[in-house]
């Protein structure tokens, strides 16, 4: 038998290559013995006539992309034409039931991919004689009881992706056989629950995923036996308390994403036995006070965000050991007094977010040592007064201060910002200072100026007129209390706080 290669092409008279690639143009498989699906012939064809049927060996996938092909089984008879089967997906297909040994006939199966169906169960036995899959994923499905041996055979798993299902606990028996396994994804879930040990086994495990989930509690040993961990997303749960008992053990951690929890403190112990953390995400917790030594291990923090808490102040110690920092996000705080060292350590960072707090006034040093820092928003603060040497020493090519109540700068400021790119000030007592003569300032080089929805890219008459235009219609609409699209952005796009 030989082995297809690349091209799609019609078998006739039951002559079947590998299997790699079976395209359903049409299909209606309700049960055993209900089974017939269409290819590009006409008519119905029943699977027991073998004289036609459409094979294509592209990429190895067995797929139904007509979404209007119901499939509720998958038939053994069906599989076992296929013995070299290597990737197999079906997709909006209502696929509905798994059963025991339904892969025994295709050896070398490495990817199964049945997301978006109507699974409610994973039976025991499903992967039996399936020691070549190394992915799963039976995401988007209904999925609520896994059996004690469900993924036994799995013996070189690396992917397990259970995503969007109705799971509420998971259970010490579901991941024992899956020694190789790098990441497993659960979030979407309705978990709540563990029981002890749930990943006990898992030694090569290097990612979890449980985002949007329905956890509370944390077991203190829920990843205590995982040495290899890197990253763990917690994102969108319902925590209200992280212990230090949780992170006891060193591993070798490297993120860590707690966001949208109800976490009111952080134990200056926490991530004591954790210096590889690289990224930490805390956002939309309410966390009100960071204990000057919360950081103090994590000298390789990469990125920390801890956007929409209540903090309301800074301290001069907090990131004294966090040299390594590129990117740190305090929007959305309550922050109304940053001491002026608080940054003095920070020669790394590049992009400095302070948007949407209660500052009134930067001390004139507070950014002296920031010497890599090029992106800096104040967006929607109180503050009054610009200092005209606060940036010297500073990089900056972006700086934006929209809606702020600043009355009057120095136009002197920029003298010590050859590089400025961005400079938004839309929304302040002293917007009108923005006009002609201003724009003249950065005829030198290429810089582009930003109020609300547009951009100044050049400084001849025609954009100078074309922009101001511009900025009498954004105040007149905002009058008016239209709403803005720039509004919905994400911090993480290309324009990330640019008015937010």
């Amino acid at each position: 038998m030989t082995e297809e290669k690349s091209w799609p092409m019609r078998l006739h008279n039951g002559e079947l290559p590998s299997g790699y690639y079976l395209e359903f143009i049409e299909a209606n498989i309700l049960s055993e013995n209900e089974i017939e699906y269409k290819t590009d012939a006409d008519g119905w064809v029943d699977l027991k006539d073998e004289n036609v049927i459409l094979v294509q060996s592209y990429r190895g996938i067995a797929y139904v992309k007509n979404i209007t092909i119901t499939i509720k089984i998958i038939p053994q008879s069906l599989l076992s034409r296929f013995e070299n089967l290597k990737w197999l997906e079906l997709h909006y297909v209502g696929l509905e039931e798994l059963r025991a040994n339904m892969f025994q006939y295709n050896p070398h199966l490495k990817e199964v991919r049945l997301t978006n169906n109507r699974l409610t169960k994973i039976p025991a036995g499903v992967f039996n004689n399936c020691k070549n899959i190394d992915w799963v994923d039976l995401g988007e499905n209904e999925i609520s009881t896994i059996d004690n041996d469900a993924f036994t055979g799995l013996d070189n798993l690396t992917w397990l992706i259970l995503n969007n299902n109705r799971l509420t606990k998971l259970k010490n028996c579901y991941f024992k056989s899956l020694k190789h396994l790098n990441s497993l994804y659960l979030s979407g879930n309705l978990i709540e629950e563990f029981e002890d040990n749930v990943f006990i086994d898992l030694e090569e495990l290097t990612e979890i995923r449980m985002s949007n989930n329905k956890i509370k509690c944390l077991p203190d040993n829920l990843i205590r036996f995982l040495p290899k961990l890197a990253s763990i997303d917690l994102d969108g749960n319902e925590i209200e308390e992280l212990k230090p008992a949780f992170f006891a053990l060193p591993l070798e951690l490297h993120g860590l994403n707690i966001a949208n929890n109800k976490i009111r403190e952080i134990h200056p112990d926490l991530f004591k036995e954790q210096p590889n953390i690289s990224y930490l995400y805390l956002c939309k917790n309410q966390i009100e006070k960071l204990h000057p030594d919360t950081f103090r291990t994590l000298e390789n923090l990469d990125s920390f965000k801890i956007r929409f808490n209540k903090l309301m102040e800074i301290d001069d110690k907090l990131f004294e050991n966090n040299s390594n920092l590129y990117e740190l996000n305090l929007r959305g705080n309550q922050i109304c007094s940053i001491h002026p060292n608080a940054f003095a350590k920070l020669n790394r960072v590049y992009k400095l977010t302070l948007s949407e707090n209660c500052i009134t006034e930067l001390h004139e040093s507070i950014f002296v040592g920031m010497n890599s820092l090029s992106q800096l928003t104040l967006n929607n603060n109180k503050i009054k007064e610009i200092h005209p040497d606060i940036f010297k020493g500073v990089k900056l090519h972006d700086l934006l201060l929209n809606f702020n109540e600043i009355e009057i700068f120095d136009q002197k400021m920029f003298e010590s910002m050859p590089n400025l790119n961005r400079f938004g000030f839309t929304d302040n007592p002293g917007s009108h200072m923005i006009d002609e003569n201003f724009l003249k300032i950065f005829k030198y080089g290429k810089q582009f100026l930003f109020y609300k929805y547009y951009l100044t890219e050049s400084c001849d008459e025609e954009y100078i007129t074309s922009e101001l235009i511009h900025k009498k219609e954004y105040e007149k609409k905002k009058k008016e209390k239209q709403p803005d699209i720039l509004d919905e952005f994400d911090d993480d796009l290309d324009i990330e706080g640019l008015f937010d």
